[in-house]
This record gives C-alpha cells, sequence and structure tokens, in this order.
C-alpha cells in the first residue's frame, strides 16, 4: 500500500490521488535479503563475470594447444621412423646397376625432314 505522506486520499473514490507536486517520492524500501544470499555491487558483479569469461577463453585456448601439441607429436614419430627406414637404405650395399641394352633408335620424325633421314638411312644401309 502506498505511504501517506505522500499521497492524498480521495474521499469519494477511496483512492490515493497523485502525489502532490512539492513533495518527493520516497525511494523504494530495500527488499529483506535472504540469510543464504549476500547482496554484491552490479560493478564487482560485472567485473566477475569479465574475469570467467577470460577464465573459459583461456581453457578453450589451453584445449586447442593440447591438441596441436599431441599432433606434433604424432608427426614427429611419424617423422623419426621415416629417418630411420632412410638411414637403414643408405647404409645397405647398393644393387648393382641394371645391364642397359642398345637404345633403340629414335623415332623417325614427321615431315620432309624425316623423309629425308629415312632416305639417307636407306642410302647407307648396304
Amino acid at each position: 500500500m502506498p505511504d501517506d505522506a505522500a499521497f492524498t486520499w480521495d474521499s469519494r473514490t477511496a483512492r490515493p490521488r497523485s502525489p502532490a507536486p512539492d513533495a518527493a517520492p520516497s525511494p523504494p524500501a530495500p527488499a529483506p535479503v535472504p540469510a543464504d544470499h549476500l547482496m554484491i555491487p552490479v560493478a564487482a558483479w560485472d567485473k566477475m563475470l569479465s574475469q570467467l569469461g577470460n577464465l573459459h577463453e583461456a581453457g578453450q585456448q589451453l584445449a586447442d594447444a593440447r591438441e596441436r601439441a599431441a599432433k606434433a607429436e604424432t608427426e614427429v614419430a611419424f617423422l623419426r621412423e621415416r629417418l630411420a627406414e632412410f638411414r637403414e637404405r643408405a647404409a645397405e650395399p647398393p644393387a648393382a646397376p641394371p645391364v642397359e641394352e642398345e637404345p633403340e633408335a629414335p623415332p623417325a620424325s614427321r615431315g620432309w625432314i624425316g623423309r629425308l633421314r629415312r632416305a639417307a638411312d636407306a642410302l647407307r644401309q648396304p
């Protein structure tokens, strides 16, 4: 119910009238705080939420860094195995090179130069 000092009563309707223009509105009475609750200033609450958000972001960055580290460790292990295989191959004596046969004659050229070469080769053969 409104405070009697701030309102005047209308006798005809038994309802309060608007406050008088010179009367300042009284501030609302603070609500009682339960024993298991704590009043915190808004600025401190906002700062705490900001820090909580920063902590969450740092946790995500840490998880990403761990994932990248695990991937890098796997890659290092794979590359070490490959390096060991290459060193083993290098330590083995090289195999004898394959015997090469005579190279085949290059294919005849097309056009009038090819015809000229084929004619010259035909004249040289006994």
